[in-house]
């Protein structure tokens, strides 16, 4: 069967502000209410969901930034082009990537692998993931929502273990269910299938049928850029040529991975940096030779 990987990212909102909020006591919020925490400020009481008033109370030292959803946007874009070169099919979801995985177990070998590879190589560009293996995106998705991470062949007996209450249904829909006799969704799957088509809306019976693997909803794939075209925005100032290395590093890495993916090279980098005052300057680096190994970007000759 088909096997997919949902990865999701749950400090993206943070990582996406360009501030090492491993450090900091800070939070982003969206209409008076808190969204993401970073470690040090859900020590000092701050949650999610918090008003920023009762949040400011617990933490007066509290740092607040606006969620900034074009900022998060480009940041899932940044790691599907790093997710490419683990499948060509890659899609981006809300704060969260899905990847086709059956043919890439060939290349990377069996799940537990693939599991060691990705949390391995995604320390390189975020702080934490959270992802499980599923027959559908909507199956590997209800996994990382209860933090689960079955083998395949606990797929099915894994989902059917969770309560209809549980699964991401909304809650008309599930009491609707409950009220029916129906506890777990092993329950619900073992009714007959006329039966539940009938009494269930269509959208909710699809719903339903993906998290069992039966169905998935159409998926929109990405598409690698035909130009490299990245950058890094930094909130607290670079100060010196050494703190300066480590976006530039990064930088120069997503763009190996991406001529790799394009079976291309490069013998020109240009560098645009953009200083406080709107201040810009540009350099160009010329290579001897094109490349697309990131050694030769560190320090061509």
């Amino acid at each position: 069967m088909t096997i997919y990987v949902y990865i999701a990212f749950p400090d993206l909102a943070l990582e996406s502000l360009g501030l090492d909020y491993r450090n900091l006591k800070i939070a982003t919020y969206l209409n008076q209410n808190i969204q993401s925490v970073s470690e040090q400020a859900c020590a000092q009481g701050v949650l999610p969901g918090m008003t920023l008033g009762m949040a400011s109370t617990l933490c007066p030292d509290l740092l607040l930034k606006p969620e900034n959803k074009k900022k998060q946007r480009k940041s899932l874009h940044r790691l599907a082009l790093w997710a490419y070169k683990y499948s060509n099919q890659v899609a981006i979801l809300d704060q969260a990537l899905c990847l086709e995985i059956t043919k890439s177990t060939l290349l990377l070998g069996d799940l537990p692998n693939i599991s060691q590879i990705l949390k391995t190589e995604s320390q390189k560009y975020c702080n934490r993931i959270l992802f499980a293996f599923g027959y559908t995106p909507e199956m590997a998705a209800l996994f990382v929502k209860h933090r689960k991470c079955p083998k395949e062949y606990a797929f099915l007996d894994t989902v059917f273990s969770i309560q209809i209450t549980e699964c991401g249904l909304h809650q008309n829909h599930a009491k609707r269910l409950t009220n029916m006799g129906f506890r777990t969704l092993g329950e619900y799957f073992k009714a007959p299938t006329r039966a539940r088509q009938t009494r269930l809306p269509k959208e909710i019976y699809l719903e339903l049928n993906a998290l069992a693997g039966r169905y998935h909803k159409p998926i929109q794939w990405f598409t690698p850029p035909k130009r490299f075209a990245q950058s890094l925005e930094f909130l607290c100032g670079l100060t010196t040529y050494e703190m300066l290395r480590f976006p530039m590093n990064r930088l120069l890495y997503e763009a190996s991975q991406w001529l790799r993916i394009q079976h291309s090279a490069t013998s020109a980098l240009h560098w645009r940096f953009k200083f406080e005052h709107s201040k810009y300057v540009e350099k160009t680096i010329t290579l001897n030779q094109p490349s697309a190994q990131m050694e030769t970007f560190s320090e061509p000759t």
